[in-house]
């Protein structure tokens, strides 16, 4: 497999399939369609790491809606390997100190990425949210919370499911420079 010693001593026990992963994430040519996604499943003391993988959108979502199914909190696996939990308990005096769910994280980062016109429509939206392990709800509460504060101008409705998706409904918003 090629993964460095290193890399595989300090990995932590609960997520060294994660360290498997990213080392085939990067054997994957950048222009493929084939992604891989990690889920671990914990029974008693042993974890064991599941690795997905498929190279068509549809496969990607349902194997998403499942391990979100198992796991509200992060999606990863069949207990809080992240201790996600305690993140969203953690820290409520002082907001700058708390640690950030996968789920926060997220909404931050795609945030920032319309805001900045990285993504512009609905398919890359959708796009971005799936290849980042999320759920399209997630996503949606972003695109409704901008459009909410006035940072975002769209009319009707931002398609941001696998239909949509398949049918290439691409919707666009427009960014309010003021509240930019």
């Amino acid at each position: 497999m090629n993964i460095s010693q290193e890399d595989l001593e300090n990995s932590p026990y609960r997520t060294f399939h994660r360290t498997v992963v990213d080392h085939f994430r990067k054997l994957i040519p950048a222009n493929s369609k084939f992604k891989i996604f990690p889920f671990s499943l914990k029974k008693g003391s042993n974890i064991h790491g599941l690795i997905f993988g498929a190279s068509h959108m549809a496969a990607f979502c349902k194997f998403l809606e499942i391990a979100w199914k198992v796991n509200p909190i992060n999606g990863d696996a069949n207990f809080d390997i992240d201790s996600d939990f305690e993140k969203q308990e953690s820290n409520e005096l002082f907001q700058e100190l708390k640690l950030k769910t996968k789920i926060e994280l997220f909404k931050e980062q795609l945030t920032d990425k319309i805001k900045t016109r990285l993504i512009q429509n609905s398919l890359v939206l959708f796009e971005f949210t799936i290849f980042s392990g999320h759920l399209p709800i997630h996503a949606r509460d972003v695109i409704n919370s901008l459009k909410s504060d006035g940072t975002i101008q769209y009319t009707g409705n931002i398609p941001i499911n696998y239909d949509a998706y398949k049918r290439k409904e691409r919707k666009t918003w427009k960014i309010n420079e003021l509240n930019n």
